[in-house]
């Protein structure tokens, strides 16, 4: 069961906002006793807007905080818990182009032929399965987004250390048609 609380307001700033538009926001449904629970940021919290990538981070410039370091990382005067004293939950937004099979692929499978899950021979976003040893070398795949031998949500421990508590992912480019991508689990768009 999901925390009563994701059935309380959301609040989803802007992708332009900053640190201090959060916050200024946060105190203003406070102070007109608007109960809210949850804000979220959309793509602009990142240091590259939209990106897909597994190496996400904050975006300075926009969550600049005293000159010892910025208000997104933790400490008691600091922007996650600025919110969090005011009774909000912090949620990021996250764009996604993630091969996610693999992992569900390694679950099925078993930790005992993991290592048959993470040399599968298929790419993410290239055109065919890439060739099982091309010139006598390992694999060579084009999805540089996906990491085959590392839980998905990994990437992200470092977000929730600095007390983010939910994560909104977005599946942008998943929606769209890739006729010749073949996946982790060996099917493509067409299997039905």
């Amino acid at each position: 069961m999901v925390p009563l609380k994701s059935f309380g307001l959301w609040l989803i700033m802007h992708t332009r906002a900053t640190g201090h538009d959060v916050l200024t926001v946060a105190r203003t449904l406070r102070d007109k006793r608007i109960p809210c629970d949850n804000v979220s940021l959309e793509p602009g919290w990142m240091e590259r807007h939209y990106d897909y990538s597994t190496g996400k981070e904050w975006n300075a410039e926009k969550f600049r905080g005293t000159p010892r370091g910025s208000w997104f990382r933790a400490g008691p005067d600091r922007m996650i818990n600025a919110l969090n004293r005011m009774g909000f939950d912090l949620g990021l937004r996250l764009c996604c182009r993630y091969d996610f099979t693999w992992e569900e692929e390694r679950r099925r499978i078993g930790d005992a032929d993991e290592e048959a899950v993470s040399k599968s021979p298929v790419d993410d976003l290239g055109a065919a399965p890439v060739d099982d040893k091309p010139s006598g070398h390992d694999p060579v795949y084009l999805d540089t987004n996906t990491i085959r031998d590392a839980a998905w949500f990994a990437h992200l421990q470092k977000f929730v250390d600095d007390g983010v508590r939910f994560f909104k992912v977005d599946p942008a480019q998943l929606i769209n048609e890739f006729p010749d991508r073949l996946c982790g689990n060996g099917y493509g768009d067409e299997w039905r």
